[in-house]
């Protein structure tokens, strides 16, 4: 099964760069898509998401919370479809996955 994962993101570079280091170890070759909500901070979470070798996306104006979090899912599946993976994850840029057993749960659900 392959993975392609979207990482919402506004104005918390920090939690970006988080996610960047920790998602790869649990879904290694998986491709990292971040959707910025365009914030002070974008330009720095642009340069975070090159860094890792993320793919990034920034909407033209703030969206806020609700709006911003749809975007992401746009974003994401338009991503993953290009990417031609199986399924799509979401995953806010606070909600930080550490356990490689995340991978093994999702494959056997999704399968």
């Amino acid at each position: 099964m392959t993975f392609a994962i979207v990482i919402g993101s506004y104005d918390m570079p920090n939690f970006v760069e988080l996610q960047l280091r920790s998602l790869p170890k649990i879904f290694p070759g998986a491709p990292i898509l971040v959707s910025d909500d365009l914030s002070q901070k974008s330009a720095e979470i642009r340069d975070i998401a090159g860094a890792f070798d993320a793919f990034y996306v920034c909407s033209n104006t703030h969206r806020g919370h609700f709006a911003g979090d749809c975007q992401d899912a746009v974003n994401g599946l338009a991503f993953a479809e290009d990417q031609k993976t199986d399924l799509l994850l979401k995953i806010s840029q606070r909600f930080v996955l550490t356990d490689p057993v995340t991978r093994e749960i999702l494959e056997r659900y999704f399968s």
